[in-house]
């Protein structure tokens, strides 16, 4: 019955596949007819696509945008209304329709229309940047400033609230102001050219000419249209507001719009041979992955057959198919995910560090994420099952000023040995305070307390030092790094839930123990230690990061992590993830055993959907009859092709 569902399930998928192609090939040939100036044929194309497929926001956008390039206005703002009115989340629109009323000289209807679809959407960061712009365009710099500090309260990191909020300081002549909104803007994207246009205002306002032209070289080449703004004006005069141009904060206007050919349905498929304990099987495997702004799943389906025709049934689980579902974005507002759950890290780590939900290939679980964002305070929260809880973690992170934050965590597991007859929780709690030195785009340090302490037994103490270093733009080399000196008590140790938690107590429930009395014995005196976190970006070299920790004169208590790209954005696939637990000596660090979690990846793309593959994987699996774990590998060539709709 599972093998026919999952049947079922993947042919569901390819059919909306099929649909949504229907109308996506007129929209793409829509898209060529835009971009090679033939505007017209444009609009014959995205008028098919709306009727083969009339609930697609981005089909209406597209084209109203191309209504605004034949001067027709009043026509593309009715189309961009009808796309906000399908799809509500779509950003470019909102921006598209607030310049046709200007384009129109109707500012004021502009401004009613939004105030209309605040009441309707009140949380959604965009209408008030528009609000902003409005305001700004009939002069009200206080009301435009009020409409986008909203825009940044709804939406912490949205790059374009902050520009907005510049431009107005910029032309209030409050250019210390100014640089601050620009500074964070770029911040959260370091290629936004209209901020780098802006700076280079601040600059040449204070006679800072090296630096305005460095700005400026920035915007052009990121937008070469924008040499075409005529800056005259720009420069403060005593009594007056400067005249600051109000820029499209969109990268490329109505190109952009356009260019909303996305493809959010993806079916990657894989064809090879996968060879498990030198026993060769036959693999079919395919990823089906949606991809929206506010919603995406994605799912794992392998198929296995040997030589004898047999399916390998352990690969059919629904946990090990469900990838994930999601709700909103990692990073904004809001986001709950469930499904598979891999590194998570509550706060610096000392309570919950790197966890995974999973025990080993053969118990997969579905579990669950929640991340809230504001600009004042963070709320994160996990639980590792959906269908029987028992490990539970979260943290509240407050934002006290620019420099100074602080948080409080917890986590709890309240069946250690997985025993329903005895009552044997652990629960764990803590705080972490970090003070940051006059943060900046390019340069952080700061210093950090991190204390936690697990109830009725050891409490342990990490200060560290954070260090970020980086360039001004996405190409420059970055390092973040992250030390902590551990001091530990009696019966404590760091990042008690850890990757191989959930191993661990397989292990320990086949030997009636418990990790809890296991930390009893293994520290029976305080103790220091060392936990080591970094990262090192080198485009367009490499990109890798790890963690370290270890806790001075006690046996296996080593902990290694390892991610790393190596020529990434290029044809060739290189990749690496390693996992390594209950290290000694240095010799053990890269030891392949019952310890060791490893997958890497080399490949190399044919061409822009099929790609050669070869994936190693090692990892354990749960021998019953042993009552241990054994290692296991998998070797698999797979011949990958990629076809998105």
């Amino acid at each position: 019955m599972k093998s026919l569902c999952i049947v079922i399930l993947f042919f569901a998928l390819s059919t909306v596949n099929i649909f949504a192609q229907q109308s996506g090939d007129y929209y793409a040939s829509g898209n060529k007819f835009f971009r090679e100036g033939e505007y017209e044929k444009a609009v014959e194309q995205y008028t098919k696509a709306i009727q083969l497929d009339p609930r697609n926001g981005n089909y209406y956008a597209s084209l109203g945008a191309t209504y605004g390039k034949l001067s027709l206005y009043e026509k593309g703002i009715g189309e961009l209304k009808k796309a906000v009115s399908v799809t509500p989340k779509l950003e470019e629109p909102y921006y598209l329709i607030e310049s046709f009323y200007a384009m129109l000289d109707r500012t004021d209807e502009a401004i009613g229309f939004f105030r209309e679809r605040s009441k309707t959407t009140p949380n959604n960061s965009v209408i008030y940047v528009n609000l902003g712009y409005a305001f700004y365009r009939r002069g009200k710099l206080d009301t435009a400033s009020v409409e986008m500090k909203k825009a940044i309260e709804i939406d912490s990191l949205y790059p374009l609230a902050y520009c907005g909020l510049g431009v107005i300081y910029l032309s209030l002549n409050k250019d210390e102001e100014a640089e601050r909104e620009f500074e964070s803007a770029l911040q959260i994207n370091p290629d936004y050219p209209e901020a780098h246009l802006y700076m280079g205002i601040i600059y040449k306002r204070a006679k800072r000419d090296e630096e305005s032209q460095r700005e400026l070289e920035k915007a052009y080449a990121l937008k070469p249209k924008l040499k075409d703004v005529n800056l005259d004006g720009t420069l403060p005069i005593r009594g007056r507001r400067s005249k600051i141009p109000l820029l499209s904060m969109l990268p490329d206007d109505f190109q952009r719009s356009v260019d909303l050919s996305y493809r959010h349905i993806k079916l990657n498929m894989g064809v090879g041979i996968t060879n498990i304990e030198d026993e060769n099987w036959y693999s079919l495997t395919t990823h089906p992955e949606m991809d929206f702004s506010y919603f995406g799943a994605k799912f794992d389906l392998e198929f296995l057959v040997n030589g004898d025709g047999q399916f390998r049934e352990a690969d059919l689980e629904y946990e090990k198919i469900l990838n994930y579902v999601r709700l909103g974005n990692a990073g904004k507002p809001f986001f709950l995910m469930g499904g598979k759950i891999d590194n998570y890290t509550i706060g610096y780590g000392s309570i919950m560090q790197n966890y995974m939900n999973q025990s080993d290939e053969s118990n997969r679980k579905i579990g669950a994420i929640l991340a809230l964002r504001s600009p004042f305070i963070d709320l994160d929260g996990m639980l590792n099952a959906l269908e029987k809880p028992d490990v539970f973690g979260g943290r509240v992170g407050l934002k006290i000023s620019r420099n100074l934050e602080a948080g409080v965590s917890g986590a709890k597991d309240i069946n250690q040995d997985g025993d329903d007859e005895t009552d044997d929780p652990v629960t764990i709690y803590g705080g972490d305070v970090t003070f940051l030195f006059s943060p900046s785009r390019t340069s952080q340090l700061g210093l950090l307390i991190d204390v936690a302490k697990i109830e009725e037994h050891g409490m342990g103490t990490m200060l560290g030092v954070l260090l970020l270093l980086q360039g001004r733009n996405v190409s420059s080399p970055k390092l973040s790094l992250f030390s902590a000196y551990i001091n530990s008590g009696e019966g404590y140790e760091p990042g008690f839930f850890g990757a191989f938690y959930e191993k661990e107590r397989i292990e320990y429930r086949a030997n009636n123990q418990t990790k809890l009395e296991m930390l009893d014995m293994r520290y029976l005196e305080p103790s220091k230690g060392l936990f080591s976190k970094a990262s090192i970006s080198l485009p367009p070299v490499l990109d890798i990061a790890g963690t370290y920790q270890t806790v001075f004169g006690v046996d296996s208590s080593g902990v290694v992590t390892l991610i790393g790209a190596f020529l990434p954005n290029t044809n060739l696939i290189a990749r690496v993830a390693y996992n390594k637990v209950s290290i000694s000596t240095l010799e053990e660090v890269f030891a392949l055993d019952e310890n060791t979690v490893s997958e890497g990846l080399l490949g190399y793309w044919i061409n822009s959907f099929t790609a050669f593959m070869l994936n190693y994987q090692w990892t354990y699996v749960w021998d019953e009859e042993e009552k241990s774990y054994k290692t296991q590998q998998r070797v698999s060539p797979i011949l990958h092709i990629s076809a998105q709709f």
